[in-house]
């Protein structure tokens, strides 16, 4: 058997990624490497013939996500909860197929092999249905050779050849990450919690059997990771490079999306080394070690709802219709508009909680359910908010707190956000 070099790079942010992937394709005759890896801080990256502007990628830089560009074509991809891998073969091995879609079908099969080891039944998708033409994000593309399970997407891939490698890269989403709604994860898949590790190991199987090769536990050479340096100070991390990096005009997909919203805690309680969330929404429940929480800031939230008036009251009794009610909208009537509705507003603390790699996490005190303060939950959100933020500060010295959460620990007056 042929040697394949299996590198497990863990988690890197992601211009360093993508700059260590040309390395390892750039040799002239490059060895077969499979490299497995992570995202941290978690990025989106771009295809090679991707066009976009500046203020595209500004909201995504505003809510603490890296930006880079891969050196393979297709959609853009946003990295979260994931595996990815790259395989690097040499331009001239005979046994890629000449057809592209061919050679997607023929990796896809390790792939497939893989997330069958999980628990995942996943297959081809066969005859691609018609859709938007080139959307932003690869997970909302559709081809035929696309492995999907129960119908949707669950990998995204990417290839590109040169004149002496060839490089496929292969995104599987652990848990949603909320930026391609038709796409599938693991954890989805298998109606239980993804193990990353497990699928790397399934996958460093799945590709020694279909290249026919002995995966060796390597690494990359010095000279790969000097190479990997230089490309990321001239290319994936210099944000001029990343907004045009090709020759010509570059092709315009659809619109970009914005950020995925950030996560709403219901409940989560400060752990020994992490903040165990019992309870959230805006996507899966994250995993968030206190050594990942670099900031915490707080704020006033003023929130204004409109509420129906309560039905056992009669809208039509003169002194309900005076009351600072009148005027709300409702059915026309002989004496007038009857009130159905008022706009209440009502104030509260907006905890927000900046983790690399995970982004923006938001506790609204008043929705928050702090049982798990114990004896000393109070009930006052103000106050169980305080309790809430010292304990986590406790546990995460690196963390840095703004202006507003230094207000809230010193009972001053914070910032107000309407």
């Amino acid at each position: 058997m042929n040697p394949l070099r299996a590198i497990r790079s863990g988690s890197l942010p992601g211009a360093r990624n993508m700059a260590l992937d040309e390395a390892l394709a750039s040799a002239d005759d490059p060895a077969p490497t499979l490299r497995l890896y992570g995202w941290d801080p978690w990025t989106l990256s771009l295809g090679w013939f991707q066009r976009v502007e500046e203020g595209d990628l500004a909201p995504w830089r505003a809510r603490g996500f890296d930006v880079t560009r891969r050196p393979t074509g297709g959609g853009a991809i946003f990295h979260a909860d994931e595996v990815t891998y790259s395989l690097v073969l040499p331009e001239g091995d005979r046994r890629i197929p000449l057809r592209t879609a061919d050679s997607y079908l023929w990796l896809h099969g390790a792939v497939r092999e893989a997330l069958a080891a999980v628990g995942i039944a996943a297959d081809s998708r066969g005859e691609a249905p018609e859709g938007e033409p080139d959307p932003f994000f690869c997970f909302s593309r559709t081809a035929a050779f696309d492995l999907v399970a129960g119908g949707r997407k669950i990998v995204g891939s990417a290839q590109r050849r040169t004149r002496t490698a060839f490089l496929q890269h292969g995104s599987i989403p652990l848990s949603p990450n909320g930026t391609a709604p038709g796409s599938a994860s693991v954890a989805e898949a298998r109606g239980s919690p993804a193990d990353g590790s497990r699928l790397e190991e399934a996958l460093v199987a799945a590709f020694g059997k279909v290249l026919d090769a002995d995966p060796v536990p390597s690494a990359p050479t010095p000279e790969e990771e000097a190479l990997a340096v230089r490309l990321e100070q001239e290319k994936y991390g210099n944000p001029s490079w990343v907004l045009r990096p090709w020759k010509g005009p570059g092709r315009r997909s659809g619109p970009v999306p914005p950020p995925p919203p950030p996560i709403h805690l219901l409940r989560a309680s400060v752990e020994k080394d992490r903040l165990l969330v019992r309870g959230a929404s805006g996507g899966a429940r994250p995993d968030l070690p206190h050594g990942d929480l670099r900031a915490v800031d707080a704020e006033a939230l003023l929130r204004r709802e409109t509420r129906a008036l309560s039905p056992e009251r009669d809208p039509w009794d003169s002194t309900f219709r005076r009351s600072a009610f009148e005027g709300a909208q409702g059915p026309a009537g002989p004496e007038g508009l009857p009130p159905v509705s008022r706009e209440t507003g009502e104030e509260t603390v907006l905890l927000t909680l900046t983790y690399r790699g995970a982004g923006t996490v938001v506790l609204d005190a008043r929705r928050f359910d702090f049982r798990d303060l114990g004896p000393r939950r109070t009930g006052d959100p103000v106050r169980d908010a305080v309790a809430f933020l010292r304990d986590l500060l406790s546990r995460a010295p690196a963390a840095a707190p703004g202006p507003g959460a230094r207000a809230l620990l010193e009972g001053r007056p914070l910032p107000r956000k309407s």
